[in-house]
């Protein structure tokens, strides 16, 4: 049967010199290399044995596993980049790989302004303007003598909501259903609008972009707060403001319904009811016509209508306060007043007696009898 070799290491002899020892047990055999060792050494507490021991055993004299040099690897990179870029900050990406040292870091496809440090791997970038609403895709590269990894990144790029000056507080009509608008100063779509704090009922639409369009009919007067939050994937702003909730006016007269005759005066004394302080205006009517006063609960419209023209006059009565607005539509009918052509005298005889009576001006003409004579 054919040895087997073992090779045992043991540092001393003479002059502390490495001396080499081979045995070769029997085949099947299972030496006790502690034993053997012993006897070689002495069994002894030699520092010879006990390094001899290690290296038959796999240990340091110590317990733990000896070290053996590792193969170089190539780089895998281990972080994760951020997914979004916010125009006017500074982008960072602290990039993050295992793999033999060192290691290079480079960009491919970056955009313009975005860097990598070669050694740190330390990816920064300041987006401007022209990239909002866009995603960028730069290539990170990590190598080494050994290898490469790559990491493509998706990065979307925008601003976040915000308002430049906080809105104003907002006035409806108690009973009324009432709407008012905000406006961010930025931010890149979708953006989604919530209510934070609302009183029941009161809704907001912002179709995801920057203006949303809160809706509410208040039940009773008062003042109530109200908090919105606008959001995308960049961040959120918050705007607080009170709703404050009044009686709007309502116009209770009725304008004259007669026709007034061409070159007559028109006048129409004009009432309302709601908080004070309501003022009047008009938005449509005759060149010439004018109100006054124009605040207060009451107000008198008059016009002078021209001499001899016949018209329809469209006129639009405007009456506001804090909490709304009414609104009255009226038409003045200018007409020419009737005048008979036909002879005023007509002879009679014994005959049944006929006349036809013409008049002219505006029409339909209504004919009456003033004390006709007995039959």
């Amino acid at each position: 049967m054919e040895p087997r070799e073992t090779t045992i290491f043991r540092k001393g002899g003479v002059h502390g010199a490495l001396l080499l020892f081979l045995l070769l047990p029997a085949v099947g055999c299972k030496p006790d290399l502690t034993r053997d060792l012993s006897a070689i050494t002495g069994g002894g507490e030699e520092s010879g044995g006990s390094e001899a021991l290690s290296a038959l055993s796999g240990r340091s004299p110590s317990g733990g596993e000896t070290s053996t040099g590792s193969a170089p690897q190539a780089p895998q990179i281990l972080s994760t980049p951020p997914d979004v870029a916010i125009i006017g900050e500074t982008f960072v990406y602290e990039a993050e790989a295992n793999g033999t040292e060192p290691i290079v870091w480079r960009l491919e496809e970056a955009p313009p302004g975005m860097s990598v440090g070669s050694t740190s791997g330390r990816v920064t970038w300041l987006p401007d303007d022209v990239f909002e609403g866009e995603t960028v895709h730069p290539v990170l590269i990590a190598e080494n003598d050994v290898g490469s990894d790559s990491q493509t990144m998706a990065i979307q790029v925008g601003k976040p909501p915000a308002f430049d000056t906080e809105p104003e507080d907002v006035a409806l009509s108690v009973g009324r259903p009432g709407s008012f608008q905000l406006c961010l100063s930025q931010g890149t779509p979708p953006i989604t609008w919530e209510t934070i704090v609302a009183p029941e009922g009161m809704t907001v639409t912002g179709d995801e972009g920057r203006c949303a369009r809160v809706e509410w009919t208040p039940p009773q007067v008062g003042t109530n707060a109200v908090s919105l939050r606008a959001s995308n994937l960049f961040g959120s702003t918050r705007v607080d403001l009170d709703v404050r909730v009044g009686e709007g006016p309502a116009i209770t007269s009725t304008p004259p319904e007669d026709a007034i005759p061409a070159g007559a005066l028109f006048l129409y004394v004009a009432t309302a009811t709601g908080d004070p302080e309501l003022t009047w205006r008009l938005e449509r009517a005759p060149e010439g016509m004018t109100l006054s006063p124009e605040t207060g609960a009451t107000t008198t419209l008059s016009w002078k209508s021209v001499e001899g023209v016949e018209q329809l006059v469209e006129t639009d009565l405007v009456v506001e306060n804090a909490f709304g607005s009414d609104r009255q539509t009226f038409t003045i009918d200018v007409a020419i007043p009737p005048r008979i052509t036909s002879a005023d005298r007509v002879p009679a005889c014994l005959a049944p007696f006929s006349y036809q009576a013409t008049a002219t001006g505006s029409t339909p003409i209504r004919w009456s009898l003033e004390d006709p004579p007995d039959e």
